[in-house]
């Protein structure tokens, strides 16, 4: 029988938590806002009933814990490829995180200076099997998790447990009514939490709003301005009008605010190992603070595609998220993940004849979506009318798209290392290599534009060496703030699990 122990640390990160499991116990430490009961803890939401022994059996996850289950502990991560969990192996026990920054700092290794650490992450967050990657560290591999719960064998090794699925859709209406079933119920088990609709002017924003509204969503945030467009000449990708409908008070932010702080705004967003691009979020962060935060963060089933991996994803928004809202303490709910095995089912639901009427023509049509936003009483022509993006850059335009004291610091770090910082000329994917991918597979040409796939998929992440540096500076950046909380563990006795939390503030350091 596996035994669990639980020690709360007010200077924490709200929602971080570190577990070393042995065959014969658990130790946890976690911060003021993850959910601690006597047979596990858990940060964030999930669909089902509301005890933690029942997140093992979700179809839908959003946030990561541990429960102890038939005596054993049972790891779970979210139950999409936005976020990961990590593990570390010790002679006699495994850490797992949600932290990667903190991870490391507790085991008391590195990232390796000479590995390529993009390609890794892209891997793990574009699909979600396998469900385990590792990345070198100057002690041995971290293995990252993703959407599959998993436990320790006696022999302690990772065995993969999986996830239930739901029931296929039959037809738009069980979707919908499903949908809204299952955010009620994510809403529920965060009482303390505000919903709040991260709304643009594109479909699926729009869509989750209109889902949202009906069960006491009342606030929104938006930026005013998306990134230029191909033959158009406007940047509005305001959702205002939208929240205007639906009775929210919206709240409109810039999105490159950020280029003019000073504290190292960029670190917590690169510290994921992903793109960094959710960088322009961090004007939100004190609108967020206690927020179940829905997004239009989506995979590939609702555009109808057959020909690609259910589970697929085509970018890296709100994969950059973890140390930003563990830090501020909101919840991140892409609610469109729901049901996100089913994607059959849901391509033949779009193709039927009851969806014609939400149909659009060019290439940016999304039937569900629209008929979400339209039940609700969206006017067609007030949203979605281009596809647009707010996203940052640092990706694409490097030091450019990054604050001044973040560059200056990054030299700072690259020069220890003996190194120069430069923006890496990056491969461009023109309007006719989008046509070749497109449509290779009408005349099964597939294989043939494989290598070209993969070069798109890449220049979604950094270039492999720049990555991997500004990956190393803000680990070393945000692994401070861990460091400083792991101060208190001197002399911090366990707490029962499930008992009260304390309500001081925790510490915002880097």
């Amino acid at each position: 029988m596996t035994s669990l122990s639980i020690r709360q640390l007010d200077r924490l990160p709200a929602l971080a938590w570190l577990a070393e499991i042995k065959p014969d116990g658990v130790v946890a430490t976690i911060g003021r806002s993850v959910r601690a009961e006597k047979d596990g803890f858990f940060e964030g939401t999930w669909v089902g009933p509301n005890e933690l022994a029942a997140i093992p059996h979700s179809t839908a996850v959003f946030g990561s814990g541990l429960v102890i289950a038939d005596g054993r502990a049972v790891v779970i991560p979210p139950s999409h490829p936005l976020e990961r969990l990590y593990l570390y192996r010790r002679e006699e026990s495994w850490l797992a995180s949600n932290s990667l920054a903190w991870l490391l700092h507790a085991a008391d290794v590195e990232l390796d200076s000479n590995a390529q650490y993009p390609p890794l992450f892209l891997a793990a967050s574009l699909f979600v099997k396998p469900p385990l990657a590792e990345i070198p560290t100057t002690g041995g591999p971290v293995t990252l998790a993703v959407y599959d719960n998993f436990r320790l064998t006696p022999e302690q090794d990772v065995e993969i447990v999986g996830r239930p699925r739901e029931q296929p859709f039959v037809s738009f209406d069980d979707y919908q009514r499903r949908l809204s079933l299952a955010l009620a119920s994510a809403r529920d088990k965060v009482p303390g939490y505000e919903m709040v609709v991260s709304l643009s002017s594109g479909y699926d924003s729009t869509a989750v709003a209109a889902v949202a509204a009906p069960l006491g969503c009342r606030r929104a945030v938006t930026f005013s301005e998306g990134k230029p467009v191909h033959a158009n000449d406007s940047l509005l990708d305001s959702g205002a009008a939208t929240a205007a409908t639906l009775g929210m008070q919206v709240e409109a932010f810039d999105r490159l605010a950020y280029l003019d702080r000073s504290d190292l705004p960029e670190a917590e967003f690169l510290a994921t190992g992903m793109s960094g691009e959710d960088v322009v979020m961090a004007a939100m962060g004190s609108s967020l603070a206690r927020a179940l935060l829905l997004t239009g963060s989506e995979e590939f089933r609702l555009k109808g595609n057959p020909y690609r991996p259910g589970l697929h994803r085509g970018d890296l928004s709100t994969t950059s998220l973890t140390e930003f809202r563990l830090r501020v303490d909101f919840v991140h709910l892409p609610i469109l993940f729901f049901g996100a095995s089913e994607q059959p089912s849901l391509t033949r639901i779009i193709e039927s004849d009851q969806m014609k009427p939400y149909v659009v023509a060019g290439r940016y049509d999304k039937p569900i979506q629209r008929r979400l936003a339209e039940d609700a009483g969206i006017a067609r022509g007030s949203f979605a009318t281009v596809k647009r993006r707010a996203s940052g850059a640092i990706h694409s335009q490097g030091l450019a798209a990054m604050s001044a004291t973040s560059v200056e610091s990054l030299r700072k770090f690259a020069a220890l290392e003996g190194r120069t910082v430069a923006t890496p000329r990056r491969f461009k994917i023109r309007g006719w290599h989008r046509f070749l991918l497109r449509n290779a597979w009408k005349v099964r040409l597939d294989g043939l534009v494989a290598p070209l796939r993969a070069r798109q998929r890449a220049v979604t992440h950094h270039d492999p060496d720049f990555g991997s540096l500004l990956f190393r500076w803000a680990i070393s950046i945000v692994a401070r703030r861990y460091s400083i909380a792991a101060e208190e563990l001197i002399d911090e006795p366990p707490l029962p699990a499930g008992s009260a939390t304390r309500t001081s503030a925790p510490g915002n350091e880097h």
